[in-house]
């Protein structure tokens, strides 16, 4: 091939998204194109930049992606796009999701007591917004705010 003639200048993105998907018998769309050295997301450039190539299907697919929000495969393969698949949601809730999430809230659950020492029993625990916190830490955290904020005046 001549220097400085490269094959996807010639065909659209479109055309080289789809080529380099493997469909599956179990419904998944592999990519089986570059992929990126960091992460294991499938990459793409697009004739303007370099994009995830679920996040493009995703586009494709008219998948709104609000601003803040990350692409969540919820057939657990990187290489997946089958719009099918994928889903828009929070950051926080594709860790929750994902296996850092999974092993996050493993190691959380699997501890016994909290960092100063007390408990994680029945009538020590309060859960709020799927966390766990001390009920003996919270009150002794109270009484020192109180502390403080009445020697303000």
């Amino acid at each position: 091939m001549p220097r400085g003639v490269y094959p996807h200048k010639s065909t659209s993105a479109i055309e080289r998204f789809f080529k380099n998907i493997n469909i599956k018998e179990s419904g998944g769309w592999e990519w089986m194109g570059a992929m990126s050295g960091d992460n294991g997301y499938g990459v793409l450039w697009d004739g303007e930049r370099k994009t995830y190539v679920h996040r493009y299907s995703a586009h494709l697919a008219n998948i709104a992606i609000p601003e803040g929000f990350t692409i969540d495969h919820l057939c657990r393969n990187r290489r997946c796009v089958n719009p099918d698949h994928l889903e828009a949601v929070s950051l926080r809730e594709n860790i929750k999701r994902g296996e850092t999430g999974i092993k996050t809230g493993q190691c959380q659950r699997a501890k016994t007591h909290c960092p100063k020492g007390h408990p994680y029993d029945f009538m020590n625990t309060y859960v709020w917004h799927d966390e766990r916190y001390c009920r003996k830490c919270s009150v002794i955290h109270q009484r020192e705010y109180r502390i403080r904020e009445s020697q303000k005046c």
